[in-house]
């Protein structure tokens, strides 16, 4: 398949996957009424199954395609796959040091009253830890940046 190709199917696919979750929204809000309190029994209502369920099947599509496409284009250009890996290597990285610097701090009777495991706080504060460097990153390469614009002049 040539790239014309690719990126047609691959506009498709972002469309129907908008256009089925814009329906979905469509149908919640309609019925927004009926889940005013979140009780087990508004929660388990056959809309809102269908819903998680379809839900479910958009998102699993938008992640099969996230990993087809892109592992298209490696065997297309494997030189630009290599630039691609370092990148996945370099956030595996980052999230192995956001791992590794996490710490649950919560006592026990903490985690019992958020009905919590200390692994799955160890877990949450690596994703909060990951969210930190990432976002320290973006303002350091926005600022280098900045400054390498500034001073080429």
């Amino acid at each position: 398949m040539n790239d014309k190709k690719i990126m047609l199917i691959a506009k498709i696919a972002i469309y129907a996957l908008a256009v089925v979750t814009l329906m979905f929204l469509i149908i919640v809000f309609l019925n927004s009424s009926k889940f005013s309190s979140p009780t087990p029994e508004a929660l388990s209502s056959p809309m809102l199954e269908n819903c998680f369920l379809m839900t479910y099947i958009t998102f699993g599509i938008a992640a099969v395609a996230a990993l087809i496409f892109p592992i298209m284009r490696m065997v297309k250009k494997p030189k630009q796959a290599v630039k691609g890996l370092l990148g996945i290597v370099g956030l595996f990285v980052l999230g192995l040091i956001a791992y590794l610097t996490a710490s649950s701090d919560l006592d026990a009777q903490q985690l019992e009253r958020l009905q919590v495991t200390e692994s799955a706080s160890i877990i949450a504060g690596a994703g909060l830890n990951l969210v930190y460097i990432v976002g320290a990153c973006a303002i350091l390469a926005a600022a280098f940046l900045a400054f390498r614009g500034r001073t080429s002049k």
